[in-house]
């Protein structure tokens, strides 16, 4: 048995799924909401809850709670993620979809705390999700409810902070055809040559990734030795290849890149509630060719991973060489 197994049984209502759950796990999944006041969104994962939580990380864990009548009432998944610390290999964990609802039976809550702070206390043991170094999650500003759950003074676990960080959406862009121009006029005074990367550019890109992030205090490990991240990501992210980035070169050399991707067939976002300034801003989109913004539709995104650029530019470069 292993230790992951261990600590699940010390609690009835506590159990690992499995791809028998999928179905129940996709149910309640779908009749929970992100709100973060302003904005309320829910996420969905059909046909298959696990696809994504692979795409994050392996080796990955889901914890169920069931309540008195066998129903969730709150989920936990693990993925754990080839970093690098100070330049160091290091394994985190990233504990996603924490998600309690508010049927859950109070039994099943309390079980829910005592399990969770158990598990934070002995993760680095657990062999199945790789022996972690660390373990984060993500807990949005506006979200209050999840704010309330765990960022408490006497809490168990305690959250200490790591860092602040904005997430940006793009949704339209004003006199796109102007802006294209502008942009080509200010091309063609640089010398970055820019276009889609293939198959010969693989070895490159990779160290290009890797250095780029071994300066970092936490990074992407994007191992030379190896299977690292960049294979892993090539193997479990569907429609995503090398030819899927878009490389910058100055003199040959690789300056920048970027890996335009939607994950669409594994997480849908789909806005239940949005404040007027978005739904008026959002009516406008199809007069730019773009779908519009409304709520109780999928909001389609395009996420643009692996993003580096040379960190040995003077910051006014950096900005340009993808203007």
């Amino acid at each position: 048995m292993t230790t992951l197994q261990k600590i699940s049984e010390k609690f009835d209502r506590v159990c690992l799924a499995t791809p028998a759950d999928n179905r129940d796990i996709l149910d309640f999944f779908s009749s929970i909401a992100m709100d973060t006041q302003a904005l309320q969104l829910r996420y969905e994962r059909a046909p298959d809850f696990f696809t994504f939580i692979a795409e994050q990380g392996m080796p990955a864990a889901v914890h169920l709670y069931r309540n008195d009548d066998g129903s969730i009432g709150g989920i936990t998944s693990l993925s754990t993620r080839n970093c690098l610390v100070n330049g160091k290999k290091a394994a985190i964990l990233y504990a996603g979809d924490l998600r309690v609802s508010t049927k859950i039976s109070r039994k099943t809550r309390v079980q829910w705390r005592r399990h969770y702070a158990e598990f934070t206390a002995n993760y680095r043991k657990c062999e199945d999700l790789g022996c972690p170094d660390y373990m984060y999650t993500v807990i949005m500003d506006g979200n209050k409810e999840a704010l309330r759950a765990f960022i408490k003074p006497k809490a168990n676990p305690v959250y200490r902070k790591l860092m602040d960080f904005n997430s940006i959406n793009i949704i339209g862009q004003a006199c796109r055809p102007i802006c294209n121009l502008i942009n080509r006029k200010r091309l063609k005074h640089t010398d970055y040559q820019i276009g889609w990367a293939d198959n010969s550019d693989f070895s490159m890109l990779k160290q290009f990734l890797y250095n780029e992030n071994k300066g970092k205090k936490i990074g992407t490990n994007y191992s030379l030795s190896g299977n690292g991240e960049l294979e892993r990501r090539l193997q479990q992210w569907n429609n995503f290849a090398v030819d899927s980035f878009v490389i910058v070169r100055q003199n040959g050399k690789i300056i920048a890149c970027l890996a335009p991707w939607s994950n669409g067939s594994s997480r849908r976002i789909v806005v239940e509630r949005a404040p007027l300034a978005l739904k008026i801003l959002g009516s406008l989109l199809p007069l730019c060719g773009r779908m519009a913004i409304k709520e109780n539709h999928e909001l389609k995104t395009l996420y643009l991973t692996c993003l580096e650029i040379d960190s040995g530019k003077p910051q006014h470069q950096r900005v340009e060489i993808f203007g």
